[in-house]
C-alpha cells in the first residue's frame, strides 16, 4: 500500500502485474471483447491503483475484473460460474468446485504454495509458490516447438498479447 508506480511511472500497474488477471479473464471467457464498462481509480495515491471492469465477450460470457494495489496483501483468485456449477480458485489457497447448490465441494484442487521441493520451480516472484519442473514449463515449451514444426500458431502469440493490451486500453478508456 502506498508504493509508487513502477519504474518511476514508466509502466502502470494494470499493464504489468494486473495484466495476468486480464489475460486470465480473456482465456476463461473466450471470444472477442464486445463491450467494456470500467472504473479505474487513484485511491490514496497519485497513480491508478484500483481497477474494476465488466467485460462482455462474443462468447456470450461476461467477465468481471477486480484488481487493486492498495490493500493488505496480494491475492490472485478466480471465480467461474455456469449452470449448476461454481469454481473458486486461489493460487495460494487451492480451489473448490461446487455443484447443484450443495455446500460441500464435489472436487478440490491443491494450492501451488508450500511446495519447497528442489524439483519445483519458483514462480510469480513469490518463493512460496512453485511449479513442478516436469509441469507446465515442459508442456509450454513442447507446445511452442510442436507449433513451429507444424507451422501453426501457438496458443499464446503476439496476436493474443495484442488483444490483451487492447483490452487494457479499453479498460482505461471505458470509464463509467
Amino acid at each position: 500500500m502506498g508504493a509508487g508506480p513502477y519504474s518511476r511511472g514508466g509502466i502502470d500497474i494494470l499493464t504489468s502485474d494486473a495484466i495476468h488477471g486480464v489475460d486470465t479473464l480473456r482465456y476463461l471467457c473466450g471470444g472477442r471483447v464486445e463491450g467494456v464498462f470500467s472504473n479505474v481509480r487513484k485511491i490514496n495515491a497519485d497513480h491508478h491503483n484500483a481497477f474494476q471492469a465488466i467485460i462482455k465477450f462474443s462468447s456470450g460470457r461476461t467477465g468481471v475484473l477486480l484488481a487493486n494495489w492498495m490493500s493488505g496483501r496480494r491475492m490472485f483468485t478466480v471465480e467461474v460460474h455456469g449452470p449448476g456449477v461454481s469454481c473458486f480458485g486461489d493460487l495460494e489457497e487451492g480451489g473448490r468446485i461446487f455443484k447443484e447448490n450443495k455446500t460441500d465441494p464435489v472436487s478440490t484442487f491443491p494450492s501451488l504454495g508450500n511446495q519447497h521441493d528442489t524439483e519445483y520451480y519458483r514462480t510469480f516472484g513469490i518463493p512460496e509458490i512453485n511449479i513442478p519442473k516436469t509441469g507446465w514449463h515442459k508442456t509450454v515449451n513442447d507446445h511452442f516447438i510442436d507449433c513451429i514444426l507444424a507451422n501453426r500458431q501457438p496458443e499464446t502469440c503476439f496476436q493474443d498479447a495484442l488483444e490483451t493490451m487492447e483490452l487494457v486500453d479499453a479498460i482505461y478508456n471505458s470509464q463509467i
